[in-house]
C-alpha cells in the first residue's frame, strides 16, 4: 500500500486549540494526539483498511460484512452516537466516511445535490415566515409580481404546519420538462425533497433576490432561531447561482453541511490493521419519534455490545426550540440536558463502566450567535452572567455536569468542544477518542493487550 501518514495537534492551526477555554476539562487520555490514519489518494495508510457502505437515511440499516476473512478475528469496538435532532451526529458519521471510507460516487453526489437544493427551499420558506410583504421595498426587486407569487407560495408552505414541497409542480407530459425533472431529481430521494429541489431550480433567481433583501437579511441575523432555520445553510444561501447550475457538483463541505433527517440507524465501519481492531460507529435518529430505535442498543441485554457513547449536543441550540414540537417552550438545549441525564440513568449502563464522551458541537456557530442572541435573554438561562465565548461554553458544560451529579453519576465524562464540519480538527478528535477507548479496554480486560506505538 502507499506511504504511512501521521498527524499530531502541533501541525494544526493554533487557533484550533485556543478557543476551547484553558480551564475546561476535556480529558481525552491526557492528550490530543492522533494515531496513524488513512489519507486519500496515494497517501493511504498501511495501518488502516476500511469497509464502508452508502446507506441513505430512507433505507433500513444493512449488516456490515467484511470482505476479508482475516478481519473476522479483529477486536470489535462499537461507538453509539446519540443526541437530539440536528446536533451534528450525522455530520460526525460523514466525517468518518470522508476520512476512512470510499469517495462519493457520482450517484451519491447527485443524491446530495438534490438535498442541498431542497435545504435552500426549506430555509427560504422559514425565513419568509419571519417577515411581512410590507417590509420588502418594491424597488429591491425586478419582476415584482413574480416575486410576490413566489413569496406567498413559500409562506403558504409554513402555514400548512409542515414544509412538504410543491408536490405537483414537477409532473408534466412535456418531454422537455420531463428531461429537466430527471436531471434535478433522484429516484432514492423522497417525493417532497425532489419537489423542493425542482422549485428551487425553477425559481432560484427570485429566491436569490429575496435572500439578498434587507428584510430577509435582518430576519437571518436576529430572528432565524424563531423558525429553527439551520445555521449551516448560510453557505448554500450565499451560493444559489452556483448551486443552480446544471453541472453543479457538491463539495466536501456541502456533503458535510447538507441536512438529511436520520430516521433509522446508520452504520460506518473500518479497521486498523496494525492494532487488529474494527471500529463500528452507529448513528441513531435524534428526534423524539425516532428514539425508540435506541432501545435496541441501550437495553441491559444489549448494552454489553457498546464500548463507548458519544453524546452530541449543539452549543448553538440554546435559543432554539424543537423542530418536532414547534413549541417555543421546548428549548433544544433543555431537551439535550434531559436526554443526557436519561442516557446516564439507562439500566443497561448503570453497572457498566462505559466511557461517555460529551461533544459540545457547533462551537463556530455558537461563537458568532452569542453576539446577536445573548444567552441571558433566553428564558431558560436567565441566570447566565458570563461575558464571552469561554464563559458560555463553561456555563453549558456545568449544566451537563449538574445533570450527572443529580443522579450520583461518578464515572468520568470526557468533554470536548467541537466543530463537526472541520475535517482536520475532527480527524484529531476522533483518533483520540478511539485511542482512549482502546486504553480503557486494556485496563478493563487485562487479558488482552494492544500496542499503539507508531513504529
Amino acid at each position: 500500500m502507499g506511504n504511512c501518514c501521521s498527524q499530531t495537534n502541533s501541525s494544526l492551526h493554533p487557533e484550533t486549540y485556543k478557543d476551547h477555554g484553558e480551564n475546561m476539562k476535556h480529558n481525552f487520555n491526557g492528550s490530543m494526539e492522533s494515531s496513524t490514519h488513512c489519507r486519500r489518494g496515494s497517501e493511504t495508510s498501511s495501518h488502516i483498511s476500511h469497509e464502508t457502505h452508502f446507506s441513505d437515511p430512507y433505507k433500513s440499516m444493512q449488516a456490515f460484512r467484511f470482505s476479508s476473512g482475516r478481519q473476522a478475528s479483529y477486536k470489535k469496538f462499537v461507538f453509539l452516537i446519540v443526541g437530539t435532532g440536528e446536533s451534528g451526529k450525522t455530520t460526525i458519521m460523514k466525517q468518518m466516511r470522508y476520512l476512512h471510507g470510499k469517495p462519493l460516487s457520482d450517484d451519491e453526489k447527485a443524491f446530495y445535490a438534490v438535498h442541498v437544493r431542497s435545504n435552500i427551499f426549506v430555509a427560504m420558506c422559514q425565513l419568509c415566515n419571519l417577515i411581512d410583504v410590507s417590509e420588502l421595498a418594491k424597488y429591491e426587486f425586478e419582476a415584482y409580481e413574480e416575486f410576490i407569487e413566489v413569496y406567498e407560495e413559500l409562506r403558504s408552505q409554513v402555514k400548512q404546519k409542515s414544509i412538504t414541497g410543491i408536490s405537483d409542480n414537477y409532473e408534466s407530459s412535456d418531454a422537455e420538462k420531463i428531461e429537466f425533472v430527471n436531471k434535478v431529481t433522484h429516484p432514492e430521494v423522497p417525493r417532497r425533497v425532489n419537489a423542493n429541489a425542482v422549485f428551487f431550480m425553477q425559481r432560484w433567481e427570485i429566491l436569490n433576490m429575496l435572500w439578498k433583501s434587507d428584510a430577509v437579511q435582518h430576519a437571518w441575523t436576529y430572528d432565524r432561531s424563531k423558525m429553527n432555520v439551520s445555521d449551516s445553510h448560510f453557505s448554500f444561501l450565499n451560493r444559489m447561482e452556483e448551486i443552480a447550475q446544471p453541472e453543479y457538483e457538491i463539495t466536501t463541505q456541502d456533503f458535510l453541511l447538507a441536512r438529511i433527517i436520520t430516521t433509522s440507524p446508520r452504520k460506518e465501519c473500518y479497521c486498523m490493521e496494525k492494532e487488529k481492531c474494527q471500529f463500528e460507529f452507529i448513528d441513531v435518529g435524534g428526534q423524539r419519534a425516532h428514539r425508540r430505535t435506541w432501545e435496541k442498543y441501550l437495553h441491559r441485554g444489549n448494552a454489553s455490545e457498546v464500548d463507548a457513547i458519544l453524546f452530541v449536543a449543539a452549543l448553538s441550540d440554546y435559543d432554539q426550540s424543537l423542530s418536532e414540537t414547534k413549541s417555543e417552550k421546548d428549548n433544544r438545549m433543555i431537551e439535550s440536558l434531559a436526554l443526557f441525564k436519561s442516557i446516564l440513568e439507562y439500566e443497561g449502563f448503570v453497572d457498566k463502566r462505559i466511557p461517555i464522551m460529551l461533544f459540545l458541537n457547533k462551537k463556530d456557530i455558537f461563537r458568532k450567535k452569542i453576539i446577536t442572541s445573548p444567552i441571558y435573554c433566553q428564558s431558560d438561562f436567565k441566570d447566565y452572567r458570563g461575558k464571552d465565548f469561554d464563559d458560555g461554553v463553561n456555563y453549558f458544560m456545568s449544566k451537563f455536569r449538574h445533570e450527572a451529579s443529580t443522579i450520583g453519576h461518578k464515572r468520568d465524562i470526557y468533554v470536548q468542544t467541537t466543530t463537526a464540519t472541520d475535517t482536520e480538527y475532527m480527524r484529531v478528535v476522533m483518533d483520540s477518542v478511539q485511542k482512549m477507548v482502546l486504553d480503557h479496554n486494556m485496563r478493563v480486560n487485562l487479558g488482552w493487550s494492544i500496542s499503539l506505538d507508531e513504529s
